[in-house]
């Protein structure tokens, strides 16, 4: 009996660290500067990790059912039938860079930044990430955009879920909290510097419905376990 109490026992507990392991919880910090000056920015181990990628994007309209592009009379975007996409080039992965290969004196993490000096940027995840909030850091110098820019959070279709803003000139970190959202892709404007420390806040996930299931197997199996103890004791 007491064998099969711990093998049950093990089970239960096998089923609460992979119910428990579901969760995601937390945050994740990239900062570049493991990498070499020029190296893509999504091979950072930290970005590789969590399937984070670092491209050139652009905005561009919606197609009809016919594969024709939404626009006015005049050939301009009509707000609402626009999304953003990233460039398929030999120039679209981004790289990181010394800031001092530009001026701006040493990166606030180190040795490396994003250079998103002249590219509007699309950090995209390879699984949709619940984030609560995000914070990243700009190149130490006075450079940058006198007026506001907007920071984008995306759906899976490249639109818009939610919007802020702000002004590069003289500003050195950033950090935004907001309710949890289901993000696939943050848009970062061009700014006329460099991004660094880029952090992403998770919400805590629900277990996964496999988790769940394994857990109520778990549950299951100990008390078949109880019952068969009393009948023994009773017998």
């Amino acid at each position: 009996m007491t064998r099969m109490f711990t093998a049950n026992g093990l089970a239960l507990a096998a089923a609460l660290t992979i119910c428990t392991g579901s969760a995601s919880a937390g945050s994740f910090t990239i900062n570049f500067d493991s990498l070499r000056d020029g190296d893509y920015a999504s091979s950072d181990p930290v970005a590789q990790a969590h399937g984070v990628t670092f491209k050139s994007a652009y905005l561009t309209a919606d197609l009809d059912d016919e594969g024709y592009e939404i626009l006015d009379l005049y050939g301009n975007f009509i707000p609402g039938y626009t999304h953003w996409t990233t460039y398929t080039d030999d120039f679209a992965d981004l790289i990181v860079r010394d800031p001092n290969y530009y001026g701006r004196g040493d990166a606030p993490s180190g040795t490396l930044a994003l250079d998103a000096m002249f590219d509007q940027t699309l950090i995209g995840f390879a699984t949709p990430l619940v984030l609560t909030g995000f914070s990243f850091d700009l190149d130490a110098s006075r450079f940058g955009y006198p007026f506001a820019m907007d920071l984008l959070f995306l759906d899976g279709d490249g639109k818009t879920i939610f919007d802020t803003s702000f002004v590069s000139s003289g500003l050195f970190n950033f950090d935004i909290e907001f309710a949890p959202l289901l993000v696939h892709g943050i848009l970062l404007p061009s700014t006329s510097k460099l991004y660094d420390t880029l952090t992403f806040t998770t919400a805590t996930q629900v277990a996964a419905p496999a988790g769940l299931l394994l857990l109520s197997v778990g549950f299951g199996v100990l008390g078949l376990a109880t019952s068969r103890r009393r009948i023994a004791k009773g017998a």
